[in-house]
């Protein structure tokens, strides 16, 4: 599969510009539905998300999302909730598929969808939302994610579960 792509001139970066959606054990389809991987990419485990970037690239580190969302215009201030920060996840959410507006300006070409996710332990999907891996791992264990929502159009960092399902942007 070739992949878009997204330059990112101002941090020197280049980003895939859909999600990963290479099947390997440990991904799966959002709610289970192959027409969800055409659309959306695949849902990945940390582990398989680890090993499932082509050659040559690799999951995000916390200072490559932050390298994003500076390239995004966040001033990288960390005090409050800014305009900036607020506004990160509209920049990076496709123009449309968000449900009741929640569509974002892609003004990066980054194209964020609701491609969903699912939580292992509660034994539940979520739809409208876009939840991402970094390759960060806690000294508890947990990995740092990075979530968008319709309802919202900031970036939410969390800490997720290895053994949760998400998407994957090498």
């Amino acid at each position: 599969k070739v992949y878009k792509t997204v330059k990112l001139p101002n941090v020197g970066q280049a980003w895939m510009a859909e999600n990963l959606n290479y099947k390997i054990e440990g991904s799966r389809c959002l709610l289970d539905k192959k027409a969800n991987c055409k659309k959306y990419g695949r849902l990945y485990t940390w582990n398989a998300a680890m090993k499932a970037c082509p050659t040559g690239w690799r999951v995000p580190d916390s200072r490559d999302w932050i390298g994003l969302f500076i390239e995004a215009g966040w001033d990288g201030e960390k005090e409050g909730p800014k305009q900036e920060i607020l506004e990160i996840g509209k920049k990076l959410k496709s123009k449309n598929g968000w449900r009741n507006n929640g569509n974002g300006t892609d003004d990066l070409k980054f194209t964020a969808q609701p491609g969903g996710l699912a939580i292992v332990s509660k034994n539940m999907f979520l739809e409208d939302a876009a939840a991402f891996w970094s390759s960060f791992e806690s000294s508890r264990g947990d990995v740092l994610t990075y979530w968008v929502t319709f309802v919202r159009d900031d970036v939410l960092p969390a800490y997720g579960k290895k053994d949760d399902f998400l998407s994957v942007r090498c």
